[in-house]
């Protein structure tokens, strides 16, 4: 057949054919030379990952786990005691369950044995919370915690801040706020450089973490009480409206009726305008601000960032076994996932297919639950052990009273020596609740929980 005649009816079909299944009966074949029937295919996926280098790169995932326990401090009201063992368990359920690669977390503690470009110094932090996000790429998997000290100081720009204050962390060798790291630099650390599709999970177990990680949305997230449910029911009824209007979304923060200032300087500008007039900046600082009513959408392109807070800021988070905001969560995930490798036996167990995933508001309002129900049984325990010791003080006084007053040939039978006591204060209140922050306003109930 001529050259020619295979570019006819039917000749490209049979020349693709040729190039993938060749003829066994060629004669043009030699054993030497064996074309592969995948070489095009191999060509073609070489020159796509030439012109693009992340089309063959696989997801990264990194992770940045820091607990400091300010051993070296002298008030041992300022020292931590159970950081470090927030950081163990994590690191136990990256590795273990959601199959993080040791090599891959960096563990940050003021420990004997750590070596020094470990230690949690404002030099070492800034340098690590640099390398985490550092050359990230669409779709890569980033975890950070913080377990250790947090406070809050007069905002630096003002009207910039909900609350008038920046949060702040402290490094184990911070002296003044020199050494501090303040929200702005972790908001530009963790958040700034992230690509799309990128996923940030934050844990910060700390005091006044609630706004930390300087994350826009917090306040339409988790919607607690009576207001909450109506503020839901509001929400939602604005959401239908506005879809069957076809109103679009003002701004990429998902702010229906607020203009939400989307970059640094322009948060600077208007706080510049709002500090020429300060009776105007106070009046509008509330809706300038996450306010319950976010517009909620689905951004499927665009970095996910969700934060989870030990309480919210001017609060005071409990350090004390087994009730820390680390170790609910890891209990709660690590028990879904457990479960989940029985799916094979769902059917005897009735364990659901994505029981590992639990929504977002089903497991900040669980870890609420547990954290709230371990503290009663640790606070019914410290009072009884009280009441029990006080009574048995009490009861030694009045029988050394009444051989005393028996001797003395007085007889007051019945009478009690022992002033009533009353009930201890040691035992820190209960006034925090969890909180979960992101960068946009969240689904809570359909979103599932996922590294």
């Amino acid at each position: 057949m001529p050259p020619r005649a295979m570019a006819g009816e039917g000749g490209v079909a049979r020349s693709f054919y040729s190039k993938f299944f060749p003829s066994t009966s060629s004669k043009a074949r030699t054993e030497d030379h064996i074309p592969s029937r995948w070489a095009d295919v191999r060509r073609i996926v070489r020159v796509m990952c030439q012109l693009f280098p992340g089309f063959h790169r696989p997801i990264r995932r990194r992770a940045l786990l820091v607990g400091i326990k300010y051993s070296d401090q002298e008030d041992r009201q300022e020292q931590l005691r159970w950081t470090h063992e927030d950081v163990d368990r994590l690191y136990d359920t990256l590795v273990g369950l959601y199959g993080f690669q040791p090599a891959d977390i960096v563990v940050m503690k003021d420990q004997e044995g750590i070596a020094g470009h470990l230690w949690p110094t404002t030099e070492n932090l800034c340098r690590e919370l640099e390398a985490l996000t550092r050359d990230c790429a669409p779709r890569d998997r980033f975890v950070f915690l913080y377990a250790g000290h947090a406070g809050q100081k007069r905002e630096r720009v003002p009207f910039s801040e909900a609350d008038g204050m920046d949060e702040y962390i402290v490094p184990c060798d911070a002296e003044d706020e020199l050494g501090y790291i303040d929200d702005d630099k972790l908001y530009r650390y963790l958040v700034e450089p992230l690509k799309a599709r990128c996923k940030l999970v934050a844990f910060l177990d700390a005091c006044n973490s609630g706004t930390l990680l300087d994350l826009t949305h917090n306040k339409c997230l988790v919607l607690d009480g009576w207001k909450g449910n109506e503020m839901r029911t509001v929400r939602r009824t604005r959401e239908i409206l506005a879809g069957a209007l076809g109103i679009p979304i003002s701004d990429r923060d998902g702010v229906a009726d607020v203009r939400q200032v989307e970059t640094r300087e322009e948060m600077e500008l208007v706080s510049v305008g709002c500090t020429a007039i300060p009776p105007v900046g106070e009046m509008f600082r509330p809706w300038r601000f996450c306010h319950g009513l976010c517009r909620r959408a689905f951004h499927p392109h665009d970095p996910y960032v969700i934060c989870f807070s030990a309480c919210d800021d001017g609060e005071r988070a409990l350090d004390m076994r087994g009730l820390t905001m680390t170790k609910v969560l890891v209990h709660i995930l690590s028990k879904r996932l457990q479960t989940v490798r029985l799916v094979r036996l769902s059917i005897i167990y009735g364990v659901p297919e994505q029981d590992h995933r639990p929504p977002l508001e089903l497991l900040i309002s669980t870890a609420r639950d547990d954290h709230a129900s371990k503290y009663k049984t640790k606070a019914e325990k410290y009072y009884k052990r009280k009441t029990d010791k006080n009574n048995a003080e009490r009861g030694r006084v009045g029988r050394a009273c009444s051989r005393i007053i028996g001797w003395c040939g007085r007889r007051h039978a019945g009478m009690d020596f022992a002033p009533e006591e009353e009930r201890p204060t040691r035992f820190p209140p209960l006034v925090a609740k969890f909180q979960i922050s992101s960068n946009f306003p969240r689904f809570t109930r359909t979103e599932r929980f996922w590294i």
